[in-house]
């Protein structure tokens, strides 16, 4: 039995002692594997920390490389860093009142902004000052105008004028109103003989080809009234059976066009149809044909389209109106003006498109942009 006893017991001991010994070596084992892990990390540390500074040195380098690379552009060619002063172009308009020279004055700043050019606007508060448009121009010349748009409210005066106050070396581009001088470069505006003479043939085809008319003009020995006047005059002509019973001129007065159409109208008994020969006189013509209630008996033709005139259209007041088109004399005088500076050869003339517009094609989608141009 103690044979056995002792037997046990060794065995017991032997395994016991292959336990520890495995003990001991899964303790050794798992300190190792801590220890390779920590070496490991510690690798890994330094490799990325070995990365960081290579990235930080290649961003030193590209960035000191892009300075150096700036730093010798800017020394090598100092006028890129300069901007660059732009032209200046001067606009002087017959009015900086009527809705028409409203319309040019957008359509000049929409072609300063397209070519870059710095643009100054002046204009007397009516057409008929002309004294104030002299006064523009010198200042426009003192103020370092490189070209010159203008409207002259008189073809006379402000050729003297520009003969005599703009630089020789100054491009003048006339819009709507032809002057007379050697430093004018072009022409930008309708053909007001074509106009007059479509305002003439629309009137005769709304009165059926005869009765009493009356002119309601603008002003006698301007050039643009005594052109669509003449054209008018002429369409007239043809017409055997029509009979212009008056001439009246109502300047830039709406009150005294207002005054005159209402004589016109009594004194005249039966009359057909007026044509009002500008914007300001149409107003006032179309109001004293509704306050008389005479609206589609007394035929009406005018010129223009201001938002009254578009309005009295489509009551039946206003018959038919011959368009235009301002946004266009604008666009092109400066557009032309620009293209002198840059030396190129212009027309000397470009008439722009004037359209008749009546209640029937008042709405076609292409005369909706005549209308108004400001929609796009």
């Amino acid at each position: 039995m103690r044979r056995g006893s002792k037997g046990r017991s060794g065995r017991f001991m032997r395994i016991m002692g292959i336990v520890r010994i495995m003990g001991i070596m899964g303790i050794v084992r798992i300190e190792r594997i801590e220890r390779i892990e920590r070496h490991m990390k510690i690798m890994r540390l330094k490799r990325v920390v070995r990365i960081v500074r290579r990235v930080r040195i290649v961003h030193v380098v590209l960035a000191a490389g892009l300075l150096l690379g700036l730093l010798s552009g800017c020394s090598a060619s100092p006028e890129l860093s300069a901007t660059e002063p732009k032209r200046k172009i001067a606009l002087i308009l017959r009015s900086d009142q009527a809705d028409f020279w409203r319309v040019a004055r957008r359509g000049a700043e929409e072609a300063a902004k397209e070519f870059g050019v710095e643009l100054t606007i002046s204009g007397p508060p009516d057409e008929e000052n002309v004294d104030e448009q002299v006064k523009a121009l010198k200042r426009s010349a003192d103020e370092g105008a490189e070209a010159y748009v203008l409207a002259a409210n008189d073809d006379r005066a402000l050729s003297e004028a520009v003969d005599d106050i703009v630089p020789e070396d100054r491009p003048v581009i006339a819009i709507d109103t032809e002057l007379h001088s050697s430093k004018v470069r072009a022409y930008i505006g309708i053909d007001n003989y074509e106009a007059g003479r479509k305002a003439g043939a629309k009137l005769a085809e709304t009165i059926g080809g005869k009765g009493k008319v009356a002119v309601m003009g603008f002003k006698q020995g301007q050039q643009n009234a005594e052109q669509r006047e003449l054209g008018l005059l002429d369409e007239l002509a043809k017409h055997p059976d029509i009979t212009i019973v008056t001439k009246q001129y109502c300047y830039t007065n709406q009150e005294l066009c207002a005054e005159l159409t209402r004589k016109a109208i009594v004194i005249h008994n039966g009359l057909k149809g007026i044509v009002a020969m500008n914007a300001i006189s149409s107003v006032g013509v179309a109001e004293t044909i509704q306050d008389m209630k005479l609206a589609g008996q007394v035929k009406m033709v005018t010129f223009d389209s201001t938002p009254e005139d578009i309005a009295l259209m489509q009551e039946g007041v206003i018959e038919a109106t011959i368009i235009l088109n301002p946004f266009n004399i604008g666009y092109l005088g400066v557009k032309n003006a620009v293209e002198a500076l840059d030396g190129k050869k212009l027309e000397r003339r470009f008439n722009t498109e004037t359209k008749v517009i009546d209640q029937e094609n008042m709405f076609w989608s292409d005369n909706q942009k005549l209308l108004f141009p400001f929609v796009r």
